[in-house]
C-alpha cells in the first residue's frame, strides 16, 4: 500500500546549521492496517507526515503509494489519495462557513473546487448520514457556521471532512492534542470505529500513551529521525501507559 524506502531529509540545507532530520527511514503500511508513531519532542514525527502528504520533499529516498512513486508529487496532488486530520480543528475547518458547505468542499478534494455541484439535496441526505455516525447531532445542524461548534465538534467534524473522498491513506497528526481528555477520548473511539469499519489505511501521531497502547495493530517508537523499535499488539499488551512512556527517554 504505502512504503517509505531510505527516506532521509535534511533542513537548513547548504548553511552552517544543516542537520538531519530524517535518517534513512524506512516504513511500511499495509491495506486496511492502522500504524500508531510515537516520539519525543523533536524526534520527527510532524516531518513524517508532511514527507507522506507531500508538503515536504525528501533529499533522497521515495515515497511509493500503491506501486506508484509519488516522491516529488506535491501535496495538492497527493490530497485526493492521502487525506490528513492536524491537531488544531481551527485548521482543518472553515469557520465562517457551514458544515454542509465544509463537507461539500472536503468532497471535492484534488478537484477543481466549485460548491454548486455539490450542494445539492441528495449529498445533504449523504452528509446527514456520514454525520449520523458520530452520534453528536451534527446531522440536524448543517446550516450553522462551524465557527459555533466546540472543539470536540469540529475536530469530528474535520475527521469526516478527511473521510469525504475515499483516500488511500489517512493521517491523523495529534488528532486529540487540542482536547480535553473526556472529548479526546470519545473522538479517538469515534475515529476508531470509522477506520475500522472502512478498513481505511491510518497513520497516527500521538504523545497519548493510552492511545498508543490501545489503538492500530501496532506502535512505532521514532527516536532521531529512525524507526528504533516496533511494538506489535502482543509486545504492547505487555507495556503500561508508563513503561511505553520510558521508552521515549
Amino acid at each position: 500500500m504505502l512504503e517509505l524506502k531510505n527516506i532521509s531529509l535534511n533542513i537548513n540545507v547548504g548553511s552552517k546549521l544543516e542537520r538531519p532530520v530524517i535518517k534513512n527511514l524506512n516504513l511500511h503500511l499495509g491495506a486496511g492496517e492502522f500504524v500508531v508513531v510515537i516520539g519525543s519532542n523533536g524526534a520527527g514525527k510532524s516531518t513524517l507526515m508532511n514527507l507522506i502528504s507531500g508538503d515536504l520533499i525528501p533529499n533522497q529516498g521515495q515515497v511509493v503509494l500503491a506501486d506508484n512513486d509519488i516522491t516529488q508529487i506535491p501535496a495538492a496532488k497527493r490530497s485526493r489519495q492521502i487525506a490528513k486530520v492536524l491537531q488544531n480543528p481551527k485548521v482543518g475547518t472553515i469557520e465562517n462557513m457551514t458544515i454542509f458547505e465544509n463537507l461539500a468542499f472536503a468532497a471535492m478534494r484534488g478537484r477543481r473546487r466549485g460548491l454548486n455541484s455539490f450542494t445539492t439535496a441528495s449529498n445533504k441526505e449523504l452528509f446527514k448520514h456520514k454525520l449520523s455516525v458520530l452520534g453528536m447531532g451534527l446531522e440536524n445542524r448543517l446550516d450553522e457556521i462551524v465557527g459555533n461548534l466546540s472543539g470536540g465538534q469540529r475536530q469530528a467534524l474535520s475527521l469526516m471532512m478527511a473521510l469525504m473522498s475515499n483516500s488511500e491513506v489517512l493521517l491523523l497528526d495529534e488528532m486529540t492534542a487540542a482536547l480535553d481528555p473526556n472529548t479526546a477520548d470519545h473522538i479517538m473511539q469515534l475515529a476508531a470505529q470509522i477506520i475500522s469499519a472502512e478498513q481505511r489505511s491510518t497513520i497516527m501521531i500521538t504523545h497519548n500513551m493510552q492511545h498508543a497502547l490501545t489503538y492500530g495493530n501496532r506502535t512505532l517508537l521514532l527516536r532521531d529521525g529512525k524507526i528504533s523499535q516496533e511494538f506489535d499488539l502482543q509486545a504492547r499488551s505487555q507495556l503500561s501507559p508508563v513503561q511505553l512512556a520510558a521508552e521515549l527517554l
